[in-house]
């Protein structure tokens, strides 16, 4: 799946780098703090690196950052990383948030979304699977619980 967007990047940004660097520079500003005001964006200048990490979780290819004939391109690759990534990846994931709960149970999707630095909606999916799996259950009240690991 290709999405095209009218315009080049800015020229602070280097395509090369859009995957390891947190800077945001939006062409339009009202626009961009509208979308945060409402919750349609997460954080500022993470954007690109959220993506790369949501198609690793599910063992796709890394997406490809282009400039095609003045716009900017971001294509998804819909077929599987070679190497069996997808099993690695997942087992990574779920070893790492049970890893993280042995050291401090209780925690809360965002900080361990903060700790592992891997994006709150990609825990929250990971925690929801622990949960079927009978790994860890979420004790308390939503304002005050946790996740603590059963067994």
């Amino acid at each position: 799946m290709e999405i095209w967007s009218p315009g080049t990047l800015p020229k602070e940004l280097n395509i090369k780098n859009l995957i390891h660097s947190n800077r945001s520079i939006p062409r339009n500003r009202t626009i961009a703090e509208i979308f945060q005001k409402f919750g349609y964006m997460e954080n500022w200048g993470t954007g690109f690196q959220r993506m790369a990490a949501a198609c690793q979780d599910m063992g796709l290819k890394l997406p490809l950052f282009e400039e095609k004939t003045g716009a900017f391109v971001i294509t998804f690759f819909k077929d599987r990383a070679a190497g069996g990534v997808t099993g690695g990846v997942t087992g990574g994931v779920e070893d790492k948030i049970i890893s993280l709960l042995k050291m401090q149970p209780g925690l809360k999707a965002p900080a361990i979304s903060e700790k592992l630095g891997i994006p709150k909606r990609t825990i929250e999916r990971y925690l929801t699977e622990l949960k079927a799996k009978r790994m860890l259950h979420f004790k308390g009240s939503p304002k005050n619980g946790g996740y603590f690991l059963l067994g």
